[in-house]
C-alpha cells in the first residue's frame, strides 16, 4: 500500500484514486498527494490546479502544495501527460 506523506498527514494512495473514479472531486490536498505519488500531472490535473489558483479563498497551504507540484515540473521530476484521465 502506497502511503505519502504531505505536512505531517499520511495519505492512503488507493482511497484517493478511487474517489477519483467516482467522480468526486478531489481536494487541492488529494490533488497534489495522488500527482506526486504518480510522478504525472494529466490534463485534468492541469485544469483542477488552475481553477484552484483562481480560487477566492485558496489557502496558504494549498498554495504551497501546488508550489511543489511546479517545483517538480520544473525540476523534471514530474512527467506532464496528455491525457484526460487518471
Amino acid at each position: 500500500m502506497l502511503h505519502l506523506m504531505i505536512n505531517n498527514s499520511n495519505y492512503n494512495f488507493p482511497e484517493v484514486l478511487a474517489m477519483e473514479i467516482q467522480g468526486d472531486r478531489l481536494s487541492t490536498e488529494q490533488l497534489v498527494e495522488r500527482i506526486l505519488l504518480s510522478g504525472e500531472v494529466s490534463r485534468i490535473d492541469r485544469e483542477q490546479l488552475k481553477l484552484a489558483l483562481l480560487n477566492d479563498s485558496i489557502t496558504e497551504k494549498e498554495l504551497v502544495l501546488i508550489e511543489q507540484v511546479l517545483d517538480r515540473v520544473r525540476k523534471g521530476l514530474l512527467n506532464i501527460v496528455d491525457k484526460n484521465s487518471i
